[in-house]
């Protein structure tokens, strides 16, 4: 059987103090998820949250998730990437044969590599010097224009084609039958380490992460059905087809 593995990855923001934990678990809380009470039954999800690689990213494992994303690492990157203003990063690899590399800036999803043809449809997927210099843009902060010099800061031009470079190696399609090796080359282009992307839940957490415990928080109990009030009940006065009503309540004689 062959590798299968998805994880989310989030570029650490530079600016200001921020706690990835802590803004991860808020974001969780906003999918419908909190911390366990003593009396809450059944098991909780539990979740990775490792400290930042060398390319700045910290990977987030979530043991619902770390086969194939329902859905959540996705909403995930949206409402990460978003508040933290920073980038998000899906990998994704299926049974050796699939992979997906999915690309979420400031909570908009900007680019993917797939190569499954069925799921390109459905994705924004950056090409040619469009992709060089959105990926420029995205680690601009991170890397600066590009490789120093001398200790100086390069010319944007250089930074250009420091990640035109970068990206065809990662387009060039490798030997390789196995989607994880061609998966591999996207993450070395943008900094992800690749032994987090493989990781699995059962390969246990690494140095210094956070592990977080949560439940999902059932829903506000229905209200019952509002009925259509009952009809008052009135007397009907027929004076002159029905006497006896002239005396009610007296006796008719």
């Amino acid at each position: 059987m062959g590798t299968t593995a998805t994880n989310l990855h989030v570029l650490h923001p530079r600016r200001g103090a921020v706690s990835l934990p802590e803004e991860v678990e808020r974001a969780y809380g906003r999918l419908g998820y909190r911390k366990p009470q003593k009396a809450d039954p059944g098991p909780a999800k539990k979740v990775i949250v490792a400290s930042p690689g060398a390319g700045g990213f910290v990977t987030i494992r979530d043991g619902d998730n770390d086969a194939i994303d329902t859905g959540e690492l996705k909403d995930l990157a949206v409402a990460l990437s978003k508040r933290l203003e920073t980038v998000a990063i899906l990998t994704s690899v299926y049974d050796s044969d699939n992979f997906e590399f999915i690309v979420w800036r400031a909570g908009k999803q900007v680019d993917a590599a797939v190569d499954d043809e069925s799921r390109q449809g459905d994705l924004k997927i950056a090409k040619g010097a469009r992709r060089i210099k959105l990926w420029h843009e995205m680690f601009l902060e991170r890397d600066g224009n590009g490789p120093s010099v001398n200790g100086a800061r390069a010319k944007i031009s250089d930074g250009l084609a420091f990640w035109g470079a970068k990206l065809h190696s990662a387009e060039v399609e490798t030997a390789s039958p196995f989607a994880e090796d061609r998966l591999l080359r996207w993450c070395a282009a943008a900094g992800v380490d690749g032994a987090a992307a493989l990781a699995r839940m059962a390969n246990g957490p690494p140095p210094d992460a956070t592990i977080l415990e949560l439940i999902r928080t059932p829903p506000p109990p229905k209200a019952p059905p509002v009925r259509d009030a009952a009809p008052l009940l009135a007397v009907a006065r027929e004076d002159e087809e029905l006497p006896y009503h002239r005396f009610f309540p007296a006796a008719w004689p």
